[in-house]
């Protein structure tokens, strides 16, 4: 007896109960796991749609954000991107100490902090080559609030520094000054500014010229 000639000698209602048995093994092996594939697929679909339309608004200079944007890159240039072989912890170090003798601020202390980027979305600036770390440079001195200020402006356009993320301004120590020495009495300030740059944590390095708690006499 074939095999459906066995299902067609059940009785009706054990013939339904096998069909029916059948529909939700089917449903449950075949049809929910493509349905789930299905929702997975749509859903990347909607971000990467999404992301393109962030990425179209960003590069429109009729868009807010691409305005934004356009202004920024006017005023401060464009950073670094992380894989670039120029953003290093060196180069910060370099950059920094060039800029203060260049305003004539030759006394300084530097100490240097490191702060993982835990987001995944910001390791696609890696290209793969590991994680992101913020770099951050906190530099130490006196000078005169014009000296400070010029000194911020020349960091916030230089493309190895992302962001200046923290000016902090008080009274210097009483007979310190840490300037050339060309400040006039009572218009000196106490200046700490940290420069930031994105870095592939990959890539961390010993340096020979900067390092934590550095001072410059």
């Amino acid at each position: 007896m074939t095999l459906l000639a066995r299902f067609q000698s059940f009785p009706r209602a054990i013939r339904w109960a096998i069909l029916g048995a059948a529909v939700i093994i089917l449903y449950f092996a075949v049809v929910e796991p493509v349905l789930d594939l299905t929702n997975r697929f749509s859903a990347k679909a909607d971000l990467l749609a999404a992301s393109l339309r962030k990425i179209r608004a960003l590069q429109s200079a009729d868009s807010d954000q691409g305005r934004v944007l356009a202004s920024g890159q006017a005023s401060f240039g464009t950073p670094l991107l992380p894989i670039d072989p120029a953003n290093t912890p060196d180069a910060i170090h370099h950059l920094v100490d060039r800029v203060l003798e260049t305003q004539g601020v030759s006394v300084r202390t530097t100490n240097e902090r490191r702060i993982p980027l835990r987001d995944e979305e910001f390791n696609i600036l890696a290209g793969g080559a590991g994680s992101i770390d913020r770099f951050i440079l906190d530099v130490t001195f006196d000078a005169t609030p014009e000296t400070v200020t010029a000194i911020v402006a020349q960091l916030e356009q230089s493309p190895q520094v992302a962001a200046v993320s923290r000016v902090e301004v008080r009274r210097p120590e009483a007979g310190r000054s840490g300037s050339s020495g060309a400040a006039p009495a009572g218009r000196t300030v106490k200046a700490t500014v940290s420069s930031e740059a994105w870095i592939v944590a990959a890539s961390r390095i010993a340096s020979a010229v900067g390092g934590p708690g550095r001072s410059n006499p």
